[in-house]
């Protein structure tokens, strides 16, 4: 059992060990989240924590989502007793129940992590500047709140990671993984779909087959589930059809003090970094059309065609971190490159 452990640990060691560092930041940082929100103020999170508890009469499109209250609902039946002996007297509700989503949550992101880690390994970056350039992303308020709450975003962030890591890393089964999974934790996963058909265009027939497939499987539970709890199907087809009037409104705060700061909770102060770089080049600004970018301005119209839907735009507009710490990265790596020519030459 030993050998078998060193054997893994030896093969997996640099996975285990960002994977070991994502968890450590942020189950520190989302039970602090955890302790301190008005949970009682969000109905996502009162949905979800009734489904964990099997009362999946909720909101005609969160009802659905059923992925992480389950899992977070296994979590608690087995440990949930050790849980509620860590119960601090200052949390007024479900600690276990919580705490369990908080694991869950964690343990997701955590792979989150090892997944864009490897990602900007994939664009060169050495291991540290890969590391570096998961900070972004684990110091984001909005990790840190998904992280903390018991919300389904986490899985629908993995998701996404899973299909882009699975195609600049040439990974079939992990793009095939993330295909399947996206549409389980978000009905919005079918705003990526351009994406995917782009990245896929050279095997479209049997991309559309794999989207077609996942589909069906979403579909037809999404119908059984209905018809087992007695609700009119086009329940939540309604409702996602009347969140395109909240485009109006959502433009208009896009465009507002708040919206910017919205978009600023996610981005942060690293944007200072590219900015540096760009004043270093002498503004200037070199946009060649090729592959990646093609793959990165679909992912970005799919992100900001969701923000305006939702209403929510920093939450949204979180989905971009992916992009933004590959960016973030290949920025540091060419201060870094352009540093060490210029130590060479002197």
């Amino acid at each position: 059992m030993i050998k078998v452990l060193q054997q893994l640990i030896n093969k997996y060691a640099h996975e285990l060990l960002v994977f070991g560092i994502c968890f450590c930041i942020l189950f520190s940082l989302g039970f602090e989240v955890m302790i301190y929100f008005p949970m009682d103020q969000s109905p996502d999170i009162q949905d979800y924590l009734k489904m964990a508890q099997f009362d999946w009469n909720q909101s005609p499109v969160r009802h659905y989502r059923i992925l992480i209250p389950l899992i977070a609902s296994g979590v608690q039946f087995s440990f949930g007793w050790i849980f509620e002996l860590l119960h601090p007297l200052s949390f007024d509700g479900n600690f276990s129940l919580c705490f369990s989503f908080l694991m869950v949550n964690v343990s997701i992101l955590s792979i989150a992590g090892v997944i864009l880690f490897k990602l900007c390994r994939n664009f060169g970056m050495n291991d540290w500047i890969a590391a570096f350039s998961l900070i972004p992303f684990l110091s984001c308020r909005w990790t840190m709140e998904l992280a903390g709450l018991p919300l389904v975003d986490s899985l629908y962030f993995l998701s996404l990671l899973m299909v882009l890591y699975g195609f600049y890393n040439k990974q079939t089964l992990w793009f095939a993984a993330g295909l399947l999974l996206g549409p389980w934790a978000k009905e919005a996963f079918i705003f990526f779909v351009p994406m995917i058909l782009y990245m896929k265009r050279d095997r479209l027939i049997n991309t559309i087959s794999w989207i077609a497939f996942s589909g069906m499987l979403v579909f037809g539970f999404r119908f059984l589930w209905d018809l087992y709890l007695q609700h009119p199907f086009i329940n939540s087809f309604a409702k996602d059809v009347d969140s395109f009037s909240t485009i109006s409104v959502s433009l208009s705060k896009l465009f507002s003090f708040h919206g910017i700061y919205d978009v600023f909770s996610v981005v942060g102060f690293w944007i200072l970094i590219p900015m540096m770089v760009w004043i270093k080049n002498n503004f200037s600004l070199q946009f060649k059309i090729n592959e990646t970018r093609i793959v990165f301005v679909l992912y970005l119209l799919a992100v900001i065609f969701q923000m305006l839907l939702s209403g929510d735009l920093a939450r949204m507009f979180y989905l971009i971190l992916p992009l933004y710490c590959i960016w973030i990265g290949i920025n540091i790596k060419s201060i870094i490159v352009e540093n060490g020519r210029s130590a060479t030459a002197v």
